[in-house]
């Protein structure tokens, strides 16, 4: 990063561009759910013969998009039978996280080129991030039907994995992305982060002992 801008402005810049893109959901957010509800649907349909697997428009206190699990052999002729159902808000989940990585490249002191590039690659990284989650929660969640084994002593731990993951995987993938596609040597500088509290940048000085 070069030149030199106050901490102050970056965090302005980030916040304003923040909030604009979470407002933007109003005008953009049923179309990008219908978007991301087919790309699941492709992502998660794949795997078992023996699994079938519905993404449905949904409005409950748990979410707005529910993942349905079915195990074909499970299911009587009329078509009733135990099913699995994965509830999640795709705002939160994934609209959100991409804001957030947006408004921190977008708002980042680097070249236009550099941001353009980083943005494009940080939204496939970050949407993958959330698939692959969501494969795991479906994966979990398909055990109880039969369609995945996970051993009794585990399941327990990965239950509380995935309770943790839903929490703050959305959340933190943007922030450590962001840091690893801008980072140079001089981030800090940039924002004025190798500053002591008197306010001089940090220096070391070699003396000669006598």
């Amino acid at each position: 990063m070069k030149g030199g801008i106050p901490a102050g402005r970056f965090l302005l810049r980030f916040v304003l561009l923040f909030c604009f893109l979470q407002a933007s959901w109003i005008l953009c957010g049923d179309c990008y759910r219908v978007v991301f509800r087919a790309m699941a649907a492709i992502y998660l349909g794949r795997g078992d013969s023996r699994q079938e697997l519905s993404i449905e428009p949904v409005k409950t206190a748990r979410g707005d998009t529910r993942v349905v699990i079915v195990n074909r052999s499970l299911m009587a002729a009329d078509g009733s039978g135990p099913v699995r159902n994965l509830d999640f808000h795709s705002r939160s989940l994934v609209w959100s996280p991409a804001c957030l990585l947006s408004a921190l490249i977008l708002a980042s002191s680097v070249p236009w080129p550099r941001r353009i590039r980083a943005l494009g690659l940080g939204l496939i990284l970050q949407h993958g991030a959330i698939f692959l989650l969501l494969g795991f929660c479906v994966w979990l969640d398909s055990a109880a039907l039969g369609l995945a084994h996970v051993p009794p002593h585990t399941e327990r731990m990965l239950v509380a994995a995935k309770e943790v993951l839903l929490r703050n995987l959305p959340l933190s993938t943007p922030v450590l992305m962001w840091i690893f596609m801008l980072y140079d040597k001089n981030l800090f500088s940039t924002y004025g982060l190798d500053r002591p509290m008197g306010g001089k940048p940090c220096q070391s000085k070699t003396m000669l002992r006598k």
